[in-house]
This record gives structure tokens, sequence and C-alpha cells, in this order.
């Protein structure tokens, strides 16, 4: 069972594509005056 939260790129044609569905997919971690932190994870290798 895939994680809801897994994201394959290699179906995507363009890296404009890959780039948008990693953006919709950012976590986003706001620490008020210390800036917000943002993460993608991505697996590089099987």
């Amino acid at each position: 069972m895939q994680s809801q939260y897994f994201i394959n790129l290699q179906n995507l044609a363009t890296i404009n594509e890959q780039v948008q569905r990693l953006i919709k997919a950012a976590c986003d971690l706001d620490c008020g005056d210390r800036g917000t932190w943002q993460w993608y994870v991505v697996r590089l290798d099987k």
C-alpha cells in the first residue's frame, strides 16, 4: 500500500510539471520571527 504522500515524478513529462508537483506537496512549518521552513519528501534511489 502506497502512502498518500508518495510522489512519483517520473510519470510527469517535464521538469516544470515535476517542480509544480513538489510545490503542491510541500510541507510548511511557520516558526514566527525565525521564518518558515519548507521541505519535500523525495526518493532519490530505490
